[in-house]
């Protein structure tokens, strides 16, 4: 708009030097110059360029209906909840059962013993008067072997005995092992169940045994004892 008035303001001018000097060359007689050739000859005011104007924004094209429908269908449906069952009604415990009293285990016995003999056959009990000795285990090239009993003292508790000292064969050695008569010591009360050694011999008689040193015992009735 400025640029505007500015021009027809030069215009205006333009045109009173024009006029002013036509009349100038009237007079001196020189040729003058038509206002509307100065017009021409003035340079003409660039013109404004067209303003950029923002592209209207296309519509988004609107969801089809059926594609609504079809994500309404495929959200998760919720699950029904399913009736719970009644709890059963917690009924008291039983009582345990009173347990058995406990009986009394017997001990633990040493290889080679026997339980204590009934009074059936020759029972006698005695004194240990001496024992020979029983060899260590692994120290001979057998696992059993019989020891000679030295019996003082000794008192039928059932049957008969002939006097009151006898020579008794007991196992000293068992399976390798050491058995209680091993640890018998000169004045150890011992009952016995005695078999005479002539109706034991074909059974035992194939077994090493060890005798005692002392020659009173060579004359001594021999038997065969069990504990």
């Amino acid at each position: 708009m400025r640029s505007m008035t500015l021009l027809v303001g030069f215009i205006i001018i333009t045109a009173l030097i024009a006029g002013c000097g036509q009349r100038q060359a009237e007079r001196s007689g020189a040729p003058t110059t038509s206002p509307r050739a100065a017009l021409k000859q003035l340079p003409q005011p660039p013109k404004p360029a067209p303003s950029a104007q923002a592209a209207p924004a296309e519509p988004q094209p609107q969801q089809p209906e059926a594609g609504k429908a079809q994500m309404q269908e495929t959200k998760p449906q919720q699950a029904e909840p399913q009736p719970q069952p009644a709890k059963p009604t917690a009924e008291p415990p039983a009582k345990p059962a009173a347990k058995p009293a406990a009986t009394a285990q017997p001990a633990a016995e040493k290889p080679g013993s026997e339980p204590a003999p009934e009074a059936t056959g020759l029972v006698v009990q005695g004194t240990v008067a001496a024992v020979a000795q029983t060899p260590a285990p692994g120290s001979v090239p057998y696992k059993d072997c019989l020891i000679g009993v030295w019996l003082k003292n000794a008192k039928p508790l059932s049957g008969e005995l002939e006097g009151d000292e006898v020579l008794v064969f007991v196992w000293g050695l068992k399976d390798n092992k050491r058995t209680t008569a091993a640890d018998w010591q000169p004045g150890t009360e011992v009952t016995l169940r005695l078999t005479p050694w002539a109706e034991a011999e074909s059974e035992y008689g194939g077994y090493n045994r060890v005798e005692l040193d002392d020659e009173a015992t060579w004359t001594l009735p021999t038997y065969f004892g069990r504990l």
